[in-house]
This record gives structure tokens, C-alpha cells and sequence, in this order.
């Protein structure tokens, strides 16, 4: 019987040892290309590619995974909601259906905010949302709802996204806008600086209220407020004003609680208060019941009920810039 060579062992096994090693490799290819393919149609990579697309304040990536106009319409619409349940005046079905007459404007305008929010790489607190951090993701069927973290001081954010083909879309987004809002806040050294330059010659709510009663305009009840008693819930907050007082005027009949004439808002920095005024300008295009007058000089923003004829605005206008 003859000997069998000690290499013919090896040389039978090698080549099932490779064909073993090739399966196994192409498995996992496999595996990894079946697990990416599955993770890019995920909710969670939808959320990190709108991540990237705030980071490159890119607007037409960002509207790929987020449905502006759903979004925006049901942020109005809840707006609006809250504001006719503090509604006082009693008009009921009229005072809705006056609010609903103002919501395309609403709407254009918090459309255009939100391009400029994304696409301003002066940015602060949204262009931090290029950092979401997942916390939770419920997936229901064509319908997933995700909380992220920002590390802002807005905290979570919570997105219902809809399935579309092998992505997903935002449709709805908790926080929007005090993002927005907040999204062109100017960054601490410049509002130091913007601020120590407003100090000159700035105004505080009192010396315009005095100011104004001194140019012989009729106020009558004037209410000075606090972080805890304005109406609005603004004051002090992070991009709004600092102060702010409200007024009667005797030429304007009184109705219910609410003062008819105008209110002063004083603000830190001339960003936060072109940004107010934009926001105004909006209801004073609208007409109705919530028709005014915004008018601005140096830090402070006057706004003076549609109420009183374009004439009786106009003193208030001459007097705030005479201070």
C-alpha cells in the first residue's frame, strides 16, 4: 500500500475552504446592502437627510422631506384655534370667521419665514436642528412618529412623518414657530454690540407713554406688564420685546375688557424688532377686526388699533418720533 503524500489532504480542502470563504463574504454583502437599502427607506433616514439639508441651508432638499404646506396650515390652524378660545368679545361664529379670512395671509408669511430661516446662514437656534439626535421612533404603517433632540432650549420635537414612495415626508412638526421665530436671532457678540448701540438714545415704555401723553394724545387707561401678565405670553422671551404697555384711547368706544387704542413694545436689539414688525405688518394688511397701525422709532414699535381713522394714527406716529 502506498503512502499518501501529506500535502494531498490540504490540496482537496483548499478549494472548498475558498468557495466557503466567498459565500460567506457574499452573504454579507448581501446582508449589509439589504440592511442600507431598508435603513435609506426608514423614517430615521429621512429625519438625518433633513438634518443635512438645514445644515447646507439648502431649501429645495428641505422641502424633499418636509411638507411645507401641511405643515405650515395646521401650525396656522392651531394658532388661530388658541387665539378665538382667549377670544372676549363675544362675536362668536363672526369672530371665527374673520380669523379664517386671515389665514392665507398667515400662511404666506410664515412660508416666507421659514425660507429665510433655512436658508440664513445667520442662523442660530434652526440651523441646530442640522444636529438631530433620534430618541424615538413609532412606526405605523404609512405613518411614523419620531421625537428628536436638538440641544436646543426649545427642546424635543416631535415629527409625524407620511410614507411617499421609499421616503418619508414630514407632515407635521411640533415647535415650528418658535424655531422660526428664534432662527434669526443674532448670535451673542453681534446682540451685545447691537444692543450697546440701541443704549444711546434708547426709549423705555414709561418715557414713551409719558412722551406721548405730553403731545396731547387722549390716553385714557394705560397697563403696564410683566413676563407673567402679558397677554401675548412674549415678553422677556428669547427674540421678543422687553418691555410692553397697552392703552385706551378716549376718542375710541371701549368694548368688554379689552383697552381700544394702542400698545408700545420696546425691544433689545433692531433685529428682534424688525422681526416683530414683520409679524405685525401681517395683521395690518388683513383688515377687520384686527386691522392697526405699526409704526417704529429707534427701539420701540407702537401699534395703534385699526379702530381710530388714519388721521388720529398719524398723531401717534408724529409724537413717537419727535422722542
Amino acid at each position: 500500500m502506498e503512502d499518501v503524500p501529506a500535502t494531498a489532504g490540504k490540496s482537496r480542502r483548499g478549494p472548498w475552504v475558498l468557495v466557503a470563504v466567498f459565500v460567506v463574504v457574499a452573504a454579507l454583502g448581501v446582508g449589509g446592502f439589504l440592511y442600507w437599502l431598508s435603513y435609506t427607506r426608514s423614517p430615521q433616514y429621512s429625519v438625518a437627510m433633513l438634518g443635512k439639508a438645514i445644515a447646507a441651508h439648502d431649501y429645495d432638499e428641505f422641502q424633499k422631506y418636509v411638507d411645507v404646506d401641511a405643515v405650515i396650515n395646521k401650525v396656522v390652524d392651531d394658532a388661530m384655534a388658541e387665539s378665538l378660545k382667549k377670544d372676549s368679545s363675544g362675536m362668536g361664529a363672526l369672530a371665527a370667521s374673520l380669523v379664517q379670512s386671515m389665514k392665507p395671509a398667515l400662511v404666506a408669511q410664515f412660508k416666507t419665514s421659514l425660507q429665510t430661516s433655512v436658508e440664513s446662514k445667520g442662523s442660530t437656534s434652526f440651523s441646530g436642528m442640522s444636529k438631530l439626535s433620534i430618541t424615538k421612533v413609532t412606526d405605523a404603517g404609512d405613518f411614523a412618529f419620531v421625537t428628536v433632540s436638538t440641544g436646543q432650549k426649545s427642546g424635543d420635537i416631535k415629527l409625524k412623518l407620511k410614507r411617499v414612495g421609499d421616503f418619508w415626508r414630514v407632515v407635521e412638526f411640533s415647535n415650528l414657530g418658535q424655531l422660526v421665530q428664534a432662527a434669526n436671532t443674532t448670535p451673542a457678540s453681534s446682540a451685545e454690540a447691537n444692543t450697546a448701540t440701541l443704549k444711546v438714545d434708547a426709549l423705555n415704555a414709561r418715557q414713551v407713554v409719558d412722551g406721548l401723553k405730553k403731545a396731547g394724545l387722549p390716553l385714557g387707561k394705560v397697563e403696564f406688564y410683566t413676563a407673567e401678565t402679558d397677554p401675548n405670553k412674549l415678553l422677556g422671551r428669547p427674540g421678543n420685546y422687553v418691555e410692553k404697555a397697552n392703552w385706551a384711547d378716549k376718542r375710541a368706544d371701549q368694548i368688554g375688557g379689552d383697552m381700544v387704542g394702542g400698545s408700545v413694545e420696546v425691544f433689545a436689539s433692531q433685529d428682534d424688532l424688525s422681526r416683530r414688525k414683520t409679524y405685525l405688518d401681517g395683521f395690518a394688511k388683513s383688515g377687520g377686526i384686527f386691522s392697526m397701525y405699526v409704526y417704529t422709532a429707534k427701539n420701540v414699535l407702537l401699534h395703534i388699533d385699526g379702530a381710530l381713522s388714519p388721521k388720529q394714527a398719524a398723531g401717534y406716529e408724529r409724537a413717537l418720533k419727535a422722542l
